[in-house]
């Protein structure tokens, strides 16, 4: 299997909408939050016309595509990363995937249940606390089991406990990890503890049939808080 990608956002922002259109299945939708309970998953080809060109040249029995493993998480509530909402089991879904796609919700539906109003900014923010506060979690125990064997004079261990602990203190401070500078020695020793901050992370504002061009304000939100996190986004109509 190649790259997995989990798609995540808050309960009813459209993810398995886009699920469906990007995997060409269905996933069970509502118009009501956690009304989904398990991940949806496919496997996509991704097209490559350079493989079309090599077979001409070189014959082959079947061409084989890269292939993209998708899991539709279901929404992420607030306190996920104390075990609210089955928090603790969708945040291990994230934890599997390779990249993820955060959805935004910047469209208007009154139909599909949302408490408070529309909030791009406030709902990115509120998710990437509880997958920070999952890496906290996951960090801590890790500077727990490395320590023990770094005041045994362990050469690794230690080397591990100071890139664990600076990661732990950036997280303290609320900080995504990817958007701090690491060296290629320390990405590999955090690798090894699959942290959902490190991931690359593309965000998807799911915007009304009215804002198709993307001109609102609320897709502003989403675009300004992604050059923020030294990421990219991208805005499409995918509603409900």
């Amino acid at each position: 299997m190649g790259l997995a990608c989990g798609i995540v956002g808050l309960p009813n922002v459209g993810k398995s909408t886009l699920f469906s259109a990007f995997t060409a299945s269905r996933a069970d939708r509502a118009i009501y939050p956690f009304s989904t309970l398990e991940a949806n998953v496919a496997v996509v080809n991704v097209p490559d016309e350079r493989l079309e060109t090599i077979h001409r040249f070189i014959e082959t029995e079947r061409i084989v595509p890269a292939a993209v493993k998708v899991v539709d998480i279901p929404g992420l509530a607030p306190g996920a990363s104390h075990g609210e909402g089955l928090g603790n089991k969708f945040l291990g879904n994230v934890k599997e995937a390779d990249a993820i796609l955060q959805v935004v919700r910047c469209f208007d539906r009154p139909e599909v249940v949302r408490e408070g109003p529309i909030d791009p900014k406030g709902d990115m923010e509120v998710l990437e606390l509880e997958l920070t506060m999952a890496d906290l979690d996951t960090v801590g125990r890790a500077c727990d089991r490395v320590g023990k064997k770094a005041r045994g004079n362990d050469k690794q261990a230690k080397f591990e406990l100071e890139v664990f602990s600076r990661a732990k203190a950036l997280l303290e401070e609320g900080r995504i990890l990817r958007t701090a500078e690491w060296k290629p020695a320390e990405v590999e020793a955090l690798r090894a503890l699959f942290l959902i901050t490190m991931k690359p992370m593309l965000y998807v504002a799911n915007v009304d049939q009215d804002d198709v061009a993307g001109a609102s304000e609320r897709v502003a939100a989403v675009r300004e808080h992604a050059t923020q996190m030294g990421s990219e986004m991208l805005f499409l109509c995918g509603e409900l």
